[in-house]
């Protein structure tokens, strides 16, 4: 991985973890994409052949050509960024915390 390509993870880790990143669901399974001015950043959970996750973090421009693509293992990094959009986008946190406080009235 380039050191351009580290401080691209770098920066979406740290805007995603302060809530400066945006991130929506795509139609495609386990996407998410975050929009810009000057593009997109998809980020996506893929199964290898033998049924491991990996992570793909494409670049579109603002014509939606993919301009670059960078391809991860089961990189602890990503996976933990991929696990937290997942979570903010599908509010699984507001969703346990409703049903906290369902459980709490019984």
């Amino acid at each position: 991985m380039s050191s351009k390509q580290e401080k691209l993870v770098e920066d979406l880790r740290s805007k995603t973890e302060s809530g400066d990143a945006q991130w929506e669901p795509t139609e495609a399974e386990n996407q998410f994409a975050l929009k810009l001015k000057k593009g997109i950043i998809l980020l996506e959970k893929i199964r290898d052949f033998f049924g491991r996750e990996e992570f793909v973090i494409a670049i579109l421009n603002h014509e939606g050509e993919e301009i670059d693509r960078i391809e991860f293992g089961g990189d602890p990094t990503v996976a933990n960024l991929f696990r937290r959009i997942y979570r903010s986008s599908n509010r699984i946190d507001e969703q346990v915390d409703e049903i906290i406080g369902e459980l709490e009235t019984l």
